[in-house]
């Protein structure tokens, strides 16, 4: 029996320039199917659905079907597990991190080898003969059966669900965060979701949360167009600005899992580990009208 192994130094994030140092590489692409079409990187699958797939609720069985659907799509794409795959999206302005939900996905379905790639499409094009490497042909693709890897269990404690949510809210543990990282007008209460105003039925947060927004973990120009990452040395003042320690348990929650999945793989990357993903997120907790939440309106950030 073939064994998948996680092969060492394998980062979070890649930059566009240091791609020539990995080999069997799958380049996945998470933008919608026209922007794939208009052009990618050569020998790119096209996998939207990493970022539209949307958990309706945190319950075991709308988890397996989850981990059902996505092991068929890995199949369907001609990922087996063997491979590293390098997932992109066109850059984090645009698309809520839609790459790193990927990232989160692909290790919570036991792949060892998976980074991001740092910038995006956009960065890759910054680099020397980037453009040249890009193309509309669609790749041969061979079907086969994905298997992760029995030992990758890293990220399979880091999805947590509304009922250790709800434990925090009631009980305050110390040292216990439940991190929103969604955009100001969410946090405030004057939007429900990314996708419009009323896409679920309620607005606020969930009771005793902390804002961080995620843009804050990137460099931005005056648009809020994010330029780059900030080294793990910013990351640790901005905790320590919030009074969040190293050893502190922290919760993550967006709308879907996908800006709280960017939030999670920088906080690790400076050195939290004690961090989780509330994948169903906002999605779920509003949509559930049993579940606490803080309808207060904010006029001022934080």
């Amino acid at each position: 029996m073939d064994c998948i192994k996680q092969e060492k130094n394998i980062p979070m994030f890649i930059k566009p320039e240091d791609l020539h140092l990995y080999e069997n590489v799958k380049f996945v692409d998470v933008r919608d199917g026209d922007a794939y079409n208009s052009g990618h990187i050569n020998n790119s699958v096209n996998f939207n659905d990493l970022f539209t797939y949307l958990l309706p609720s945190s319950s075991k069985d709308d988890v397996n079907e989850m981990k059902k659907y996505f092991e068929k799509r890995f199949g369907e794409l001609g990922i087996s597990g063997k491979e590293h795959v390098i997932i992109y999206e066109q850059s984090m302005d645009n698309q809520y991190g839609a790459s790193c939900r990927g990232f989160f996905i692909f290790k919570y379905m036991k792949h060892p080898n998976v980074s991001t790639l740092e910038g995006g499409l956009d960065g890759f094009l910054r680099v020397e003969n980037g453009a040249k490497q890009l193309t509309t042909v669609k790749p041969t693709i061979v079907e086969c059966q994905y298997k992760g890897h029995d030992d990758d269990d890293e990220f399979d404690w880091q999805m947590t669900d509304y009922i250790e949510v709800l434990e925090i809210v009631k009980n305050k543990p110390e040292k216990t965060w439940l991190l929103d990282v969604r955009d100001a007008v969410e946090w405030k209460g004057e939007s429900s979701s990314p996708y419009g105003i009323d896409f679920v039925p309620r607005k606020g947060r969930i009771p005793n949360s902390k804002w961080i927004e995620w843009y804050d973990f990137h460099e931005l120009d005056s648009n809020k167009n994010v330029i780059k990452y900030k080294s793990n040395e910013q990351i640790q003042k901005l905790m320590e600005k919030n009074n969040i320690e190293k050893d502190d348990k922290i919760t993550v929650y967006c709308f879907k899992g996908s800006r709280a999945a960017v939030v999670l793989m920088k906080l690790k990357q400076a050195g939290y580990n004690n961090i989780k993903n509330y994948f169903a997120s906002w999605n779920e907790w509003a949509c559930d009208f049993n579940l606490p939440i803080d309808e207060t309106k904010i006029n001022e950030e934080n």
